[in-house]
């Protein structure tokens, strides 16, 4: 799961993809009203993304991506 965003409630923007089962992306579609990216491609094909509470997620680790041509 990638963390994208925070708002101020709390809530953070997150993208689930590779590491989840496309039960688990229905799952957070059904609980969370997560979307799919594109509507032509089958969920177990692409990530899904929506809010969720931050107390859901744990053992957080953080990267630092640097731009290329960035110095």
């Amino acid at each position: 799961m990638e963390i994208i965003a925070e708002d101020d409630k709390g809530c953070l923007a997150v993208v689930a993809d590779g590491g989840f089962s496309m039960e688990e992306k229905m799952d957070l579609m059904e609980k969370y009203d997560f979307q799919t990216f594109m509507d032509s491609e089958p969920v177990g094909r692409q990530g899904v993304f929506g809010w969720i509470p931050a107390q859901m997620v744990h053992n957080i680790k953080s990267e630092v991506h640097q731009r290329s041509g960035s110095k």
